[in-house]
């Protein structure tokens, strides 16, 4: 498979932990509306998951006050033009189904906030309709200088059912290029005695290609709270790491993905700095 890339000016590289900055705002509309005033920032960090230390891993949650509250399986489907448009801009639309229900999604890199010892990477997050709308108006702004071959056929997905477009957006030529099935298990923090920890939720996810990663989040209204939530997260990664590793960096599952399956997409953004290249071992 070929992909045809644009240039782009934009490079922002991910770290290993990031905040997302959730709102429900957005300028203009072809689709629908939904109204609402809750902002959030979510600061998370992944961690390494090895399924034959899951049992010691889940016992020492139940040691620091965590309960499993939860397991489902998720599936999400990102999408790009052929020009990997919105990839190339550090944005990730995504639909998300979540049992019996789904929603659309889009990560937009922000640049220059939070940076320090450990740089985070801000994400704002758009759900719903309006994250199709954001969608529309990236790509409308993405310049041509030549015209570009008609969208391929991404390979791969002929046995799965593929989220339909809406009819508005279904003339940009949206197409698949990952799908990723995961089983997640949510932890949070039962101890309210445990200040340090209280309020952090941790996700164990198992993906259908095999990989496997841990994330620890907080969900904070202040953005003064930023570092303090970093700290913590910190210190539960640290004794959550497994057993005989000396590191707590993990990729995420889309980063992987890519890493296995889509390497020419995963090339570029690694050119483009979106994702950091693979530290020699």
């Amino acid at each position: 498979m070929a992909f045809v890339f644009c240039q782009s000016n934009l490079s922002i590289a991910l770290p290993i932990s990031r905040i997302r900055f959730l709102t429900r705002s957005l300028r203009t509309s072809q689709l629908p509306r939904q109204h609402s005033n809750s902002d959030v920032f979510e600061v998370e960090q992944k961690f390494p998951l090895s399924l034959d230390s899951l049992p010691i891993l889940e016992e020492r949650l139940r040691i620091l006050g965590f309960e499993q509250i939860t397991t489902k399986e998720l599936t999400d489907w990102y999408f790009d033009n052929v020009c990997s448009d919105l990839v190339q801009q550090d944005c990730w639309l995504r639909y998300r189904e979540d049992e019996n229900q789904g929603e659309w999604q889009l990560k937009k890199g922000v640049r220059g906030q939070y940076n320090g010892a450990n740089t985070s990477t801000v994400y704002e997050e758009i759900e719903g309709a309006k994250a199709l709308n954001a969608a529309v108006d990236l790509l409308a702004k993405v310049e041509r200088k030549a015209d570009v071959p008609l969208p391929f056929e991404f390979a791969g997905f002929a046995p799965f059912h593929i989220p339909k477009l809406l009819e508005e957006i279904s003339l940009l030529q949206l197409h698949p290029f990952a799908r990723i099935l995961t089983k997640r298990a949510s932890w949070v923090s039962t101890d309210q005695c445990n200040m340090m920890f209280w309020a952090l939720t941790v996700d164990l996810d198992i993906t259908d290609f095999g990989y496997a990663v841990g994330e620890v989040e907080a969900m904070i209204k202040d953005r003064r709270d930023v570092p303090r939530a970093r700290a913590a997260i910190n210190g539960l990664v640290k004794r959550l790491k497994p057993v005989g590793t000396h590191s707590t960096i993990a990729i995420g599952k889309l980063e992987y993905y890519l890493q296995s399956r889509q390497p020419e997409l995963y090339q570029m953004c690694i050119e483009r700095g979106i994702v950091k290249e693979p530290a020699a071992e």
